[in-house]
């Protein structure tokens, strides 16, 4: 772990003036480079919030949001930023309907300077790295739930992204898929890659290193 954050919040706030909701107060915390964090609270804390102030799909009402030790307002277009350094797991998976697999892979990488072929081997090798290379022709209708998540992930993984995000992961897993989930972030993890997860899973939240935890927008503890 590097002593500089790779992502940090610093004093955020984020007020909601049309329903007059303070969804966060003053929030700060650090996630270093390699560290595997879990963000719990219960719902309406202001959990998927702060994923979304951290991922750049949002900006604060005040505070600061770092990367790498640079305002996320300094990095340009915020969506060439999240294309390059961010990956996200959203709950309802976010696949495009008439896309196969290996095509809902390959969408990010449209952002990058890789050829056809490039984009077409990397996301066969990321969707084997889900295990579901025996079903990279397969539309999101053809496919299980989990399946579905074991694409969204290899999709979230298609830059070599610095973080991927995630907010909850399992929420519409039956627990035998979520486990294994679980493993599959784990293994990432292991490789080197930096994990946030949004969840109400215990189980999950378990297995990161740091938890920090949010109750009606305040951070209460990490």
């Amino acid at each position: 772990m590097t002593d500089a954050p790779l992502i940090e919040a610093i004093g955020v706030s984020r007020f909601f003036a049309d329903g007059n909701v303070t969804a966060l107060q003053d929030v700060s915390l650090q996630i270093h480079k390699g560290e595997y964090a879990a963000l719990v609270g219960k719902s309406g804390s202001g959990k998927s919030t702060l994923l979304n102030l951290l991922g750049g799909l949002d900006h604060p009402t005040s505070g600061q949001i770092r990367f790498n030790g640079r305002d996320l307002t300094e990095y340009g277009d915020p969506a060439h930023f999240r294309s390059t350094q961010l990956g996200f797991v959203f709950q309802s998976f976010h696949l495009v309907s008439v896309l196969t697999a290996e095509q809902n892979v390959q969408l990010p990488m449209f952002e990058s300077k890789l050829t056809a072929s490039q984009r077409q081997t990397r996301a066969r090798e990321l969707l084997e790295l889900v295990g579901m290379s025996h079903r990279i022709h397969h539309r999101p209708q053809k496919l299980s739930v989990g399946e579905r998540q074991r694409v969204a992930i290899a999709r979230a993984l298609a830059n070599q992204p610095s973080l991927l995000l995630a907010d909850e992961p399992t929420g519409n897993l039956d627990s035998a898929t979520a486990h294994a989930i679980f493993e599959l972030f784990d293994s990432l993890h292991a490789s080197g890659m930096t994990l946030l997860l949004v969840t109400h899973d215990p189980m999950l939240a378990n297995r990161a290193q740091r938890t920090f935890t949010l109750a009606d927008g305040k951070l209460v503890s990490s």
